[in-house]
């Protein structure tokens, strides 16, 4: 893997080492979760089916940060809110 001429201002060497350090922990089951969510994206949409459309009927919150790169706005459908 080529080294990056820099690191960006929220990422550290040290932040490099330590999930260095904890994936080095689980072996060849380091990557399995988010191998799994790949699997396994077709078969979520058909078990999911029955709840299209369907709103959150009981009180919840979702807390997102603007930097996270899975959910921030411009990467996630807007959550339809129910009335």
């Amino acid at each position: 893997m080529p080294e990056s001429p820099a690191l960006p201002a929220w990422l550290t060497e040290e932040d490099i080492q330590a999930y260095a350090e904890d994936f080095a922990l689980h072996g060849d089951q380091a990557f399995t979760g988010a191998f799994n969510w790949y699997r396994n994206i077709e078969r979520d949409n058909e078990l999911l089916a029955p709840f299209q459309g369907r709103g959150i009927d009981v009180p919840a919150l979702y807390v997102v940060g603007d930097r996270d790169m899975v959910t921030s706005p411009h990467c996630a459908p807007r959550a339809k809110t129910a009335r």
